[in-house]
């Protein structure tokens, strides 16, 4: 992918690579929801596809989220809404780390990550720049060399530890 140029619906297809779900799931636990996914790469039980639209669902309890990356904005903004709406009990996100330059990082992480301000009162969003640039998958087949790092956004209620 080329840094220089938005990102688009084709960077969208991305499945989690299966060692970085594990690792999560060894932070934080089991995930109830998936909020973007397709019903071959679902990494919880109940999962809203494209179809679905996560962007508009009600979400609950511990969600997982690869989100299109062309939404970016949109899908950090949802996250916001749910954490106030008091229906989730923790988001684990998967983001380009690429694109921290963009308006939507600008307003909605930044400010805000790693106990810089507050937003909700009673949650926080820690940011975990991850050390190797993920291999992504396409219909369960690893893509080419990794083109980008990413970054883990997690929005957590502040009684909830950062590690298990």
């Amino acid at each position: 992918m080329n840094r220089q140029r938005p990102m688009t619906k084709e960077d969208d297809v991305r499945e989690t690579p299966p060692e970085l779900f594990t690792s999560r799931v060894a932070k934080w636990g089991g995930f109830d929801l998936d909020a973007a996914a397709t019903p071959a790469n679902a990494k919880a039980r109940r999962f809203f596809t494209e179809q679905d639209n996560g962007l508009v669902q009600l979400w609950s309890g511990r969600v997982w989220i690869n989100p299109p990356f062309s939404e970016m904005g949109a899908w950090t903004a949802k996250c916001w809404a749910e954490v106030a709406a008091g229906r989730v009990e923790l988001i684990d996100f998967l983001s380009p780390a690429t694109r921290t330059e963009q308006p939507w990082w600008q307003k909605l992480v930044e400010p805000y990550r790693d106990g810089r301000a507050v937003l909700v009162p009673g949650w926080r969003l820690d940011t975990d720049f991850l050390p190797k640039r993920p291999r992504f998958l396409k219909d369960g087949v690893a893509m080419g060399s990794p083109k980008f790092g990413c970054v883990m956004l997690t929005w957590r209620p502040v009684n909830v530890s950062r590690d298990r």
